[in-house]
């Protein structure tokens, strides 16, 4: 499964280190990299940058035992991730949706055809948190995109790309929503049990086990967590 998440992720961690605020954090697209990027370009003093397959020395080396982890809800950074293709590409991403309503499940190759859908800034944001534990004593703090606003004020925030389209849930078909929301029931349990709170991997595929079915109900669940 490593190896798997490996080929489409990139074969390195990247980290951003506030040694102000003593804060590591594991860098995710489509969630603030941007930002925490810009960070260290403006005050490479404070902000360090690491970049590479095994971070298990700069992590020894900064006394690094938590790493903080910005997530966002997982269907609209799916969503995000798919326009930034689409600019990218250069295609018209709701001609792409059509394609995908009307695709035969015998003929999925059309899909990958038209946009990859395993790419970096699509692929569950679970994969990241899976690739980065080189020590067993890790943790994760859990944090919504929200909070980077503390450490980074709205003011100085990169600008989004002019050219991006508004697309969602109610752009597609709820059968092909169903099957979006199966792929990222690891992110769906992260988002919803695990934000605003220390744990470590373990913890999480343990919850994502106990709740593989739940992503049946989706809907009814999330409203019920909203009550919690």
């Amino acid at each position: 499964m490593l190896s798997f998440c490996i080929n489409y992720l990139s074969p390195a961690n990247q980290l951003v280190y506030d040694q102000e605020l003593k804060c590591c954090y594991l860098l995710i697209y489509k969630n603030g990299t941007r930002s925490l990027l810009g960070m260290c370009k403006k005050d490479p003093d404070r902000f360090l940058n690491f970049i590479g397959a095994d971070s298990t020395n700069f992590l020894r080396q900064h006394q690094i035992t938590t790493l903080a982890v910005l997530i966002r809800d997982p269907i609209e950074r799916f969503f995000s991730g798919l326009v930034t293709q689409a600019l990218r590409l250069k295609i018209d991403i709701k001609e792409v949706f059509t394609i995908w309503e009307n695709t035969r499940p015998q003929d999925q190759d059309t899909i990958t055809k038209t946009i990859n859908i395993f790419d970096i800034h699509t692929v569950p944001q679970f994969w990241f948190l899976l690739r980065s534990t080189q020590l067993p004593e890790l943790k994760f703090n859990i944090l919504p995109l929200s909070s980077l606003s503390n450490i980074y004020p709205a003011s100085e925030k990169i600008n989004v790309h002019p050219d991006v389209i508004k697309v969602g849930p109610k752009d597609v078909s709820a059968e092909l929503l169903h099957k979006i929301d199966y792929f990222f029931t690891e992110d769906i349990v992260l988002y919803n049990q695990f934000q605003n709170k220390i744990t470590d991997l373990e913890s999480i595929i343990k919850q994502i086990r106990l709740e593989k079915n739940f992503t049946e109900e989706y809907r009814s669940y999330y409203k019920m967590l909203t009550y919690l």
